[in-house]
């Protein structure tokens, strides 16, 4: 059992902002690469302002009507969970989140290759630019996307910078 996550955050300014489909299914074939498909969403927009993740087969019709619809869209979350999971916070395989601030990936570290590295941030460079990066590790036990939000080291104790990620 994997003790650590790996991170791989980009800061900056969203490239396009109706293009949430394409980066929708280009996050399916990424996790499906991982092996750990895509199993439950988070949606938040004008008419979803609830945190509440959901099943894929349950939400994402909604998910892609609501893209259509020309709906603004604040962020969007993308997880694979296992059938036994009890806090996703904690116990995902992957997790994809993009937002107006930031596009970031965390995974276990047993699943971190530096091919799936150069996969991860070719397919997440897309989407922002004027971006600083980062890849980093924390415990399993800690929320790497609370540092994400907030850029404060001193949020998780066990924080470990791998290696910055310079910006296009």
């Amino acid at each position: 059992m994997s003790l650590q996550s790996i991170t791989i955050v980009l800061w900056g300014t969203p490239k396009k902002t109706g293009d949430w489909i394409d980066w929708y299914e280009r996050i399916k074939e990424l996790s499906n690469k991982i092996g750990h498909p895509i199993t439950h969403l988070g949606i938040k927009s004008e008419s979803n302002t609830s945190s509440k993740i959901v099943t894929v087969s349950r939400k994402e019709k909604q998910l892609i009507e609501t893209i259509k619809s020309g709906e603004k869209i604040d962020s969007l979350s993308c997880l694979s969970l296992p059938k036994d999971y009890q806090i996703a916070s904690f116990d995902f395989d992957v997790f994809f989140v993009r937002n107006a601030s930031y596009v970031a990936v965390t995974i276990k570290d047993e699943y971190y290759t530096s091919t799936i590295e150069a996969d991860i941030i070719s397919t997440i460079s897309d989407y922002v630019e004027n971006y600083e990066g980062e890849i980093f590790s924390t415990s399993i036990k800690e929320v790497p996307l609370i540092y994400v939000a907030t850029k404060e080291k001193s949020n998780l104790s066990t924080y470990n910078l791998i290696k910055s990620i310079e910006g296009k």
